[in-house]
């Protein structure tokens, strides 16, 4: 298996419930401090 496919398919599956996640906690996380 090509590493690119597998890298590509993992950091989309990663990046994409984190990313909604550090958005949506940056903001909280700013204001409560």
């Amino acid at each position: 298996l090509p590493l690119r496919c597998v890298w590509k398919s993992s950091t989309r599956v990663f990046h994409r419930k984190p990313a909604r996640n550090f958005i949506n906690n940056r903001p909280t996380i700013r204001t409560t401090r």
